[in-house]
């Protein structure tokens, strides 16, 4: 018995054709096995934490999931209002103290690289905060009934 053991098996290198022989005197028998490497289902995806309100605090992750065993370097950026980026299966993109200019689309890149692939993996997907503008009160108060003379004060 003779065991060829590949590890890790790679995409870029172990797909194809093998071919084992075996020969017993002047006999020679040939057996082709072939072997297909799939990438694993590598997924990315945003998850909002927090209140998309006005004054209060909101964070969004982007997470890589299913790259564990391809010995990956994993690049990741947001892009919208406001941005980040950096390396890992995870990045976050606090909000702080939301005011109506962080409202918009905010999109998550990620590029997965490793030896063990043929080509590079790009994921993405995107969520829309949505801000909604606080309601806003308004009170005139007149000391003169309903009449506004010019040159009387008038309080808003």
């Amino acid at each position: 018995t003779l065991d060829l053991v590949l590890d890790p098996v790679s995409e870029s290198m172990n797909g194809g054709v093998y071919r084992c022989r075996v020969t017993i005197g002047g006999a020679t028998v040939d057996q082709d096995v072939t072997v297909t490497v799939q990438v694993p289902d590598v997924t990315l995806l945003i998850t909002p934490s927090g209140s998309a309100v006005v004054g209060m605090g909101y964070t969004l992750t982007c997470t890589v999931s299913g790259a564990d065993n391809l010995e990956a370097t994993i690049s990741i950026e947001f892009t919208g209002p406001n941005t980040a980026s950096g390396t890992g299966t995870s990045l976050e993109l606090p909000l702080g103290s939301l005011d109506l200019n962080d409202a918009g689309e905010y999109t998550c890149t990620a590029t997965v690289s490793s030896g063990l692939l043929t080509n590079n993996l790009e994921l993405s997907d995107t969520e829309e905060v949505n801000i909604p503008i606080p309601s806003l009160s308004v009170d005139v108060q007149h000391d003169g009934g309903n009449t506004i003379y010019a040159g009387s004060m008038l309080t808003l």
